[in-house]
């Protein structure tokens, strides 16, 4: 299990490695560098009006990955 409130900016370079849009520096998304091994399940929640958008890359080396929605 992991969580994350205003990344802090120290994910820029996975963010590039990804293929990831970059998020601005001082910027208040949450985001995770979270190694998966199997099935996981996200859950989003905020305490305001707006909009929750859930990204997932896949940046193994494997070509079994599987990658599913």
């Amino acid at each position: 299990m992991a969580q994350n409130d205003n990344w802090g900016g120290n994910l820029a370079a996975a963010f590039v490695s990804a293929g990831a849009f970059p998020l601005a520096a001082g910027s208040t998304d949450a985001a995770l560098d979270f190694p998966v091994d199997g099935p996981y399940t996200a859950q989003v929640s905020g305490t305001g009006p707006g909009i929750m958008l859930v990204e997932v890359y896949d940046t193994g080396s494997s070509n079994s990955a599987r990658l599913i929605n």
